[in-house]
């Protein structure tokens, strides 16, 4: 049975107080507790583990038949523990009997890689069979974490996707982003923290998904757009969303009109629909009395998808556009880089 903090464990630690190294110093407190557990058998203590200690367990004959490191997972913990985001939440790292290491090897690497000393409960004692029940949950999104921490504006998985974008769009270098990486190597620590920070801007932004026309074609995109566009003018932000939703008493060539043009045909084209009659094309367009629209055939092979980094920039690059007041009678093209916002 395992033992966490039982009256025999601070028995057993009372009674070697003075023989105990100083803690949290070598891995001679580690030693010393790998030998408690053949007298009172596995417990779990916390355990401020040094780059030192952490590298010594990562080498291979203390690391045998582990997974690969998961590089993305270890630069999140080194980007929290830099940054003094990393919390000790009961999560163990767990040792063998036999003093190798069985779980935790991502978080040890991310404190060799901060170079930070790191928290956390370690648990000792367990033979190396039982490696095969671990990680057998799904792990917790951020929308779950939204969701159970009382997030105030509903709409988690949108808010949390496109709180993801809005963090790739301030942390692009020169303006680039990578496809379809949504907020690249933070983790959900670190977007919790700037959740908080930019909770008032994203839950107004929820608002600009209400609209039936840019929920159905923009989804969270939407979100971040009004996150970056309202910051620069929150009235003509108003103006653009309501405008891209109605698209009412917009003039040929209106840079919006043009835009809603353009996803809808990029949505047609990613859902592989194939129009035969330009009745329902005309309709989506809001150009019920425009000429004959020639009928439209998508087959699967002209299929593109459209990420969310990509839907962004569109909206940036057709707002100054718009912001311009210049005609527009073709698509914009994709440039791998959000616009300067006018």
């Amino acid at each position: 049975m395992t033992t966490m903090f039982s009256d025999k464990l601070q028995k057993a630690l009372e009674i070697k107080k003075f023989d105990r190294p100083v803690l949290n110093r070598s891995l001679d407190e580690i030693h010393y507790y790998q030998d408690l557990t053949k007298k009172i058998g596995r417990f779990a203590v916390p355990i401020k583990w040094t780059p030192e200690m952490a590298k010594h367990y990562l080498d291979t004959e203390k690391n045998p038949n582990n997974r690969p490191l998961h590089e993305k997972k270890v630069a999140k913990y080194a980007k929290d523990i830099i940054n003094d985001l990393f919390i000790e939440n009961g999560e163990t790292i767990v040792l063998a009997d036999d003093d190798t290491l069985m779980d935790g090897q991502n978080r040890l690497a991310a404190a060799v890689n901060s170079k930070k000393a790191i928290w956390s409960l370690t648990a000792f004692g367990y033979p190396r069979s039982v490696m095969r029940s671990f990680d057998q949950g799904d792990s917790r999104t951020l929308a779950d974490i939204m969701t159970t921490t009382g997030w105030p504006h509903g709409e988690t998985r949108r808010c949390a996707a496109a709180l993801a974008l809005y963090i790739n769009y301030i942390d692009s270098p020169d303006r680039r982003y990578a496809r379809g990486k949504g907020s690249g190597v933070v983790s959900n620590q670190y977007m919790m923290d700037k959740c908080e920070l930019y909770e008032d801007v994203l839950g107004e932004g929820v608002n600009a998904i209400k609209y039936r026309w840019v929920r159905r074609y923009l989804l969270s995109s939407a979100v971040t757009a009004w996150m970056v566009l309202s910051k620069k003018d929150k009235k003509a932000c108003s103006e653009f969303f309501n405008a891209l939703d109605t698209g009412a008493n917009l003039a040929s060539g209106n840079a919006i009109l043009q835009f809603r043009d353009h996803m809808i045909k990029v949505k047609m084209r990613s859902e592989n629909m194939t129009v035969r009659s330009s009745t329902k094309l005309k309709r989506e367009l809001g150009k019920e009395d425009s000429p004959l629209i020639e009928t439209v055939l998508y087959s699967q092979a002209s299929m593109i998808p459209i990420y969310g980094e990509q839907k962004l920039e569109l909206i940036l690059r057709y707002w100054n556009l718009w912001r311009q007041g210049k005609k527009v009678r073709q698509s914009e093209k994709l440039h791998g880089e959000y616009p300067i916002v006018l």
